[in-house]
């Protein structure tokens, strides 16, 4: 493939837009302009030698193009540029059903959603296909309940169908978003632009223009990191065993390396991103432990941390099928507290959500006068018996 190529991307680090968002613009429109399908497509490595991104950027950027159906990668295989007609329709096809979105009803003024007359908070919810979503949006149901208002849980297969079901004028309802990045910025313009008063939690990008409260992801990773090396580890690893096209997970990838660089761990703190395809997050972090343990005994990891909880149930039962012994020769640290944690042997210390004042602050926000705003609500540590001190030996 033609390396002049990257000449013309051009990587705006003063810019508004994220890094690699602007990467993964600048792929798509050369894949487009100069690519066939088939085409074998940049490795990781050879955009990180042209371009002045990091590997963190890069991945990002190649992970949403796979998405989003730019790029077919294959494991021991490389890229290779997917159907550019099928990428250019789902792109034409994503515009239009947003345009659609916002001209399905008439438009409101912006006053009326202030709260004032408002009885009915509609919670538009993922698949309720893990334990930290179910409960999530069991809080927010009890969060609503308690507060007088009456709940209106939609899960649907799409987030399209849920829109569809927002009947109330926008002087009687408000919307919690619940759903993906994507989808999140595509319901906060449709709902905004008819009037509707809007509040996401969990899944936003960076420079998202709607209301939002979340997990402090970088505040989560501090009081894990304090933790871990508090009990005399130095050499961490990070398992990130959800995609990394999240901005949330990107934003614990960034600060455990930056925390390392801090207290001078940059040589031993180590962030292992799951590659794609990606399955689920139990199997990711499971799949990858050989490469995580293949290095000489020295340079193995004494803690692993994992950005969910199934990925530590994975860390931890990978280690007792080796015979490596948790917490007595490896701690492993999970992030999200799910029920299930507590019942595993030996018990997962965790990072857990605040999922009640999440829920909390998001009827606030949407009950609220004041303009949208983004609140970060910080995490909690949950000690139990997968973590102890670093091992003599």
């Amino acid at each position: 493939m033609d390396i002049s190529y990257l000449s013309e991307i051009h990587i705006d680090r003063e810019g508004d837009l994220p890094l690699y968002a602007q990467l993964r613009d600048a792929l798509r429109d050369l894949i487009l302009s100069k690519f066939e399908p088939g085409d074998p497509f940049y490795s990781d490595s050879s955009l990180m030698e042209h371009l002045p991104v990091s590997q963190i950027t890069v991945r990002r950027a190649l992970a949403e193009l796979t998405r989003d159906g730019f790029v077919s990668r294959r494991a021991g295989a490389g890229s290779v540029v997917a159907s550019t007609v099928a990428a250019e329709r789902a792109r034409i096809a994503s515009k239009g059903q947003r345009l659609l979105s916002r001209t399905a009803r008439p438009l409101r003024p912006m006053s009326l959603y202030r709260g004032v007359g408002i009885h009915t908070i509609s919670v538009i919810s993922n698949s309720v296909d893990s334990e930290a979503v179910l409960a999530m949006t069991e809080a927010l149901r009890d969060a609503i309940d308690g507060r007088g208002f009456k709940a209106n849980i939609l899960i649907d297969r799409s987030a399209a169908e849920s829109y569809g079901r927002i009947a109330l004028p926008p002087s009687e309802e408000a919307v919690i978003l619940f759903r993906s990045e994507q989808e999140t910025v595509l319901l906060n313009d449709a709902l905004s632009g008819r009037g509707y008063k809007t509040v996401a939690i969990d899944m936003v990008p960076r420079g998202y223009p709607g209301a939002a409260v979340q997990t402090d992801p970088v505040a989560a990773m501090e009081i894990g990191v304090e933790h871990l090396t508090s009990l005399g580890h130095e050499r961490i690893t990070l398992v990130v065993n959800e995609p990394i096209v999240t901005q949330n997970v990107l934003d614990k990838v960034e600060a455990f390396e930056e925390l390392g660089r801090r207290k001078g761990f940059a040589d031993t703190f180590r962030a292992v991103i799951v590659p794609p395809p990606f399955g689920n997050s139990y199997s990711a972090a499971y799949d990858i432990m050989p490469a995580v343990w293949d290095e000489v005994a020295a340079k193995r990891p004494t803690a692993i941390m994992t950005v969910s909880d199934p990925g530590a149930w994975a860390v931890a039962k990978w280690l007792a099928q080796q015979s490596i012994g948790v917490p007595q020769q490896v701690s492993v640290l999970g992030f999200e507290d799910a029920p299930s944690s507590k019942f595993m042997h030996p018990s997962l210390s965790t990072i857990a959500h605040p999922i009640q004042e999440i829920a909390a602050c998001a009827i606030d926000i949407l009950c609220s006068a004041e303009p949208p705003r983004f609140e970060q609500i910080p995490p909690t540590l949950i000690v139990r018996e997968t973590t102890g001190p670093v091992s003599a030996g």
